[in-house]
């Protein structure tokens, strides 16, 4: 059995991937609160900005919140901790806040494909389960377009 080039990519890419999803804790990716509200809008229905801003669940929000990266950005010594993810508990916010967002004039395809992970986790009842198949999401289209190409 003679292995190609595209199945050694796929399998590299994919295993590589999984373990940068899990690997990589919540919103330690430049820029990937961002992406999230963007994406969480778009997984509760809002496309569109209204004023620079996003309307969005208090849920999503609190994850952030929950992450505790703010704690941790810029400051080297600060680490996450495991247990934040292993003693989760679902936030209990229900309201809908506006959030300023700067990726308004960016068209909301290329967010809508983490949106499918974030709705799956809101049917589950769990943003972090939401989140992580958001990454799962991306993973699996950027490593078949790639491998399409």
């Amino acid at each position: 059995m003679k292995l190609s080039i595209d199945k050694i990519f796929l399998f590299i890419a994919l295993t590589w991937g999984l373990v940068t999803i899990f690997l990589v804790p919540p919103f330690e990716v430049m820029d990937e609160q961002r992406h999230y509200v963007r994406a969480g809008a778009i997984a509760e229905g809002v496309w569109n900005c209204t004023n620079g801003k996003l309307q969005i669940s208090e849920k999503k929000i609190d994850l952030i919140n929950y992450s505790e990266v703010g704690r941790i950005a810029f400051k080297p010594r600060e680490k996450f901790d495991l247990t934040t993810i292993t003693n989760y508990k679902e936030p209990t916010g229900s309201g809908v806040v506006s959030v300023n967002s700067g990726l308004c004039s960016t068209p909301p395809l290329g967010h809508a494909i983490a949106a499918v992970g974030l709705k799956l986790g809101d049917l589950a009842g769990n943003q972090l389960i939401g989140f992580y198949l958001g990454r799962m999401a991306n993973l699996l289209v950027s490593v078949y377009l790639v491998y399409l190409a």
